[in-house]
């Protein structure tokens, strides 16, 4: 999973989980040794995290990840990924 807030300029990579309505995240550079855990949904297409708990970076990483949603760097289509021609939320160049 790779991360990036534009408005603070926090960005992480991490390795994650998913069971259910829950991820869990781990391995991040950052905090190798906590796991965050949070709820997520999808509202309007974009994904949103809630935190169950997660001490990592004295909660900064929490409070990056739950302040708003998140947008996805899947292009809409197989025609659009084909192209490369889509509007990429800020983080998504370079990456795939």
């Amino acid at each position: 999973m790779h991360l990036i807030y534009d408005v603070t300029g926090f960005g992480s990579v991490a390795s994650y989980t998913v069971e259910g309505d829950r991820i869990a995240l781990f391995n991040d550079p950052q905090c190798p040794y906590e796991t965050g855990e949070y709820t997520w949904e999808l509202e309007e297409g974009d994904l949103v995290l809630r935190e169950v708990q997660d001490r990592c970076a004295i909660h900064l990483r929490a409070v990056n990840l739950t302040r708003q949603a998140w947008l996805s760097c899947q292009p809409p289509s197989a025609r659009a990924a084909a192209s490369d021609m889509w509007d990429k939320p800020p983080g998504c160049e370079g990456l795939g």
